[in-house]
């Protein structure tokens, strides 16, 4: 990943669609484990969006912390939520931004 970059990075139109088709997934696995667990799918994405900012938090400041946290951090996170992550700082910071505009 990325040291550094910003979610306006991501302004192709290719780009945005992979975003948006990630936000999809994402959100359906949330309602998938809503109707599983009979639990608020509001409060599901609240979730998934505050483990997806603590890895980033903890990506960022990697070089301070002890490598088995930003692991730890990773190992918490759902199949696409890591899938995410792996796309990087900006497709992070698209999706806990979307998140957001999702509550």
């Amino acid at each position: 990943m990325e040291k550094y970059q910003s979610y306006k990075s991501i302004v192709k139109e290719t780009d945005v669609r992979k975003m948006q088709r990630i936000l999809r997934q994402l959100l359906e696995e949330t309602r998938h484990d809503n109707l599983s667990s009979q639990t608020d799918a509001r409060g599901l994405t609240r979730e998934s969006q505050k483990r997806l900012m603590m890895y980033k938090e903890v990506y960022l400041h990697r070089s301070d912390l002890d490598e088995g946290e930003l692991k730890q951090s990773y190992d918490n996170m759902t199949l696409m939520e890591r899938a995410v992550a792996d796309r990087g700082i900006a497709a992070l910071t698209y999706i806990i931004d979307a998140l957001d505009k999702e509550l």
